[in-house]
């Protein structure tokens, strides 16, 4: 028909539209830089990695301490049960000045109560060394009760040792209190000198606040 152009057949579309594809692959091979496409994708592909590390990490992290508060918790939970509460008011406020292991032996009641407080303590001491609960929890909330009993039920523990010949006999204990006392040195009170000793005289009943007086 007149004033319309001829319509390219199949055959000449597929030659042009090859023709485009190789002019433009001939650009694209003398205008890019493969080596540096690949660097970039190494760079990414690393990059990703890295990201997936470091949300892991940060996952496991927030597990473990999840875990380290559960397992403190279940031991504070043990230390204000009454039978420990009884077992170290006994050692305090009871137990005699020169208690002997004849003593220890022969009287039932404060044998069950110092072994009660000693396998707690030991308990403590492995969960601690194995690195299943931070010391810092144990030590910030347990610390001076560990060390008072050790140092107030030593020499029984020792005699028990030689008695049983078997000097592992209470070592986590012993080394969770040794444990604690250079932990201590480290971590100054967080009370002011002067509001430690009314704590204190507070808690002897020498100390009235000024309102009650």
């Amino acid at each position: 028909m007149g004033g319309l152009s001829k319509m390219p057949n199949s055959g000449e579309q597929a030659c042009n539209s090859s023709g485009i594809v190789e002019t433009g692959m001939a650009i694209m091979g003398s205008s890019v830089d493969w080596s540096m496409v690949a660097a970039i994708a190494t760079a990414v592909s690393a990059l990703a990695v890295a990201v997936s590390v470091v949300f892991v990490f940060f996952q496991l992290r927030g597990l473990r301490l999840s875990q380290e508060v559960t397992v403190a918790l279940t031991l504070y939970d043990r230390s204000t049960s009454p039978e420990i509460l009884d077992a170290a008011s006994w050692v305090k406020t009871q137990m005699p000045t020169h208690f002997t292991y004849q003593d220890y032996l022969n009287t039932p009641d404060a044998r069950k109560r110092l072994e009660r407080l000693w396998y707690y303590f030991e308990f403590v001491g492995v969960l601690v060394n194995r690195g299943y609960v931070s010391e810092d929890l144990i030590f910030d909330q347990q610390g001076a009760f560990i060390a008072g009993i050790w140092d107030r039920t030593q020499e029984l523990i020792n005699a028990r040792r030689l008695d049983r010949k078997s000097p592992q006999y209470m070592e986590n204990f012993e080394i969770l209190r040794d444990q604690f006392i250079e932990w201590a040195a480290v971590h100054r009170p967080k009370l002011a000198p002067h509001k430690m000793r009314k704590a204190q005289a507070y808690y002897e009943g020498e100390y009235r606040p000024s309102s009650a007086r």
